[in-house]
């Protein structure tokens, strides 16, 4: 689809938004905000969480030797940019995640967008994409875990932001993915496939409430379902050979938004 669609493109944003999410902590902290640790305890965190990513990316690189999509190295997979990305998300959502869900939102946010630019950028696949991304996530947690066991109680702010209440309200953001029925043979009526076909389905969704019972919110979904390729019959007698259509998935775009509704049935159940 890149390089169908984007066959140019060329903009190394990513190069630099991949540091973005730990320049936001340390400016963040030389600002005087508080986090979760102080600046000497979140450096050793991060760096752990650093040199544990590194060597996981470095050594898988330097063995699965999957070629770049431009063809210039054979260390694609995973995505280093991408898991640097993670990993520096995942220290701004440890330090500040908590103070403020927006900055966790921002971090992840902006990791994604580097990781997308690697692939319009034709410097990575999609599967070397979702590694570095999955690898920059799990860097984080024993990062913190080490250091935490190590230092214990000194140096965190955990105490001071314990005391840091949240209104309640059930505003949320939520990735949704999953499996898409055809509740029509669309397939069958349109004559490409005699078989109704189960697609997946994946989306977002977000409400911000104003209160506990309204709020305002919406999302976005694509379903694809995928269409087997068909063979042609010549009926004119004559010998033409095998021949195959080859087909693309076909896919739904649907998008909404509105007024949202909560009733809370108990501590742990709401029906929105």
């Amino acid at each position: 689809m890149r390089n169908r669609y984007l066959p140019n493109f060329k903009v190394k944003y990513d190069d630099y938004l991949q540091y973005a999410p730990a320049v936001a902590v340390y400016g963040l902290k030389l600002s005087g905000v508080k986090g979760r640790n102080n600046i000497g305890r979140a450096t050793l965190s991060y760096g752990t969480s650093l040199a544990i990513m590194a060597i996981l990316v470095n050594s898988i690189k330097y063995t699965a030797k999957v070629e770049r999509p431009d063809g210039s190295k054979n260390n694609s997979f995973p995505s280093g940019h991408t898991a640097m990305a993670f990993t520096n998300a995942g220290f701004l959502h440890k330090e500040y995640g908590m103070v403020n869900p927006a900055y966790s939102i921002a971090g992840y946010g902006s990791a994604t967008i580097t990781g997308l630019g690697r692939n319009l950028n034709n410097r990575h696949w999609i599967p070397d994409i979702l590694a570095g991304a999955g690898i920059g996530i799990i860097s984080t947690e024993p990062g913190y875990f080490f250091i935490d066991k190590v230092y214990k109680n000194k140096g965190d702010n955990l105490s001071i932001l314990s005391r840091i209440e949240g209104n309640d309200y059930p505003s949320f953001l939520a990735l949704k993915m999953g499996t898409a029925l055809g509740t029509t043979n669309f397939l069958k009526e349109s004559e490409l496939d005699d078989k109704k076909q189960t697609g997946f389905e994946g989306g977002l969704e977000g409400a911000y409430f104003f209160s506990k019972k309204w709020g305002i919110g919406a999302d976005i979904a694509f379903s694809s379902f995928p269409i087997k390729s068909q063979r042609i019959t010549f009926d004119d007698g004559q010998d033409f050979g095998d021949h195959e259509i080859k087909t693309q998935s076909m896919g739904f775009l649907a998008a909404g938004i509105g007024p949202y509704f909560s009733h809370e049935l108990s501590d742990k159940w709401q029906l929105t």
